[in-house]
């Protein structure tokens, strides 16, 4: 009686093991970003009049930037074949200028040619603009940025370069600003923060 069972699993144990498909590996990078706003050339588009009206000597207590200039590391995961999540935290600095932000980023890859995609893609997150300007005048301004950005990264197996151009705009959570006299103003109206720039980015990992 027990002569099928037992033949029944002779035979399931001698059949072949079924092979799992293998998980594709992800694609991953990170490294220093270079970059540089030219929109505007060196202040806001529209300041707060509270901000505007401060003159010293006949002109604004906050002076235009001088020298702005991007640093910053980004970090990219590629979770599918041809889109990627990602996480930038930059510096921007100018003369009497400095901007902190951290900002997750969304990108899709439009085209893709031989070592070279072509990506379009977005990101919100945090940060902080600081304006330092004559005598006590300081106007601080936390904001939230929200980016478009399209590029191209050219990459290899463990490394890649990326350029980008980016449009961000910074809305303002809270203006906080300290006249050119010391005095620290408690309402202060809004400004405009609309930003266009360029980028470049060195990766570091393991690119495709």
């Amino acid at each position: 009686m027990l002569r099928y069972p037992m033949m029944l699993a002779a035979a399931l144990v001698s059949l072949p093991a079924h092979a799992e498909t293998p998980m594709a590996q992800s694609a991953w990078g990170v490294g220093p970003r270079l970059g540089t706003v030219f929109i505007p050339g060196h202040l806001p588009m529209s300041l707060p009049e509270e901000v505007q009206d401060d003159l010293v000597k006949g002109a604004p207590a906050i002076q235009g930037v001088r020298g702005d200039v991007i640093v910053g590391v980004d970090a990219v995961y590629y979770a599918g074949d041809s889109w990627r999540l990602g996480l930038t935290g930059s510096l921007d600095l100018g003369k009497g200028y400095t901007d902190t932000t951290l900002i997750a980023h969304y990108d899709q890859a439009i085209a893709s040619f031989e070592g070279m995609d072509v990506l379009a893609g977005g990101g919100v997150g945090f940060g902080s603009m600081v304006w330092r300007g004559e005598k006590d005048a300081k106007l601080a301004v936390p904001h939230y940025p929200l980016r478009l950005q399209v590029g191209s990264i050219f990459h290899r197996k463990l490394a890649g370069i990326q350029g980008s151009v980016f449009a961000q705009y910074n809305v303002p959570s809270n203006h906080y600003y300290t006249n050119s006299n010391g005095r620290e103003l408690d309402e202060v109206s809004a400004g405009t923060y609309l930003q266009f720039g360029f980028d470049i980015t060195a990766y570091f990992g393991d690119l495709f």
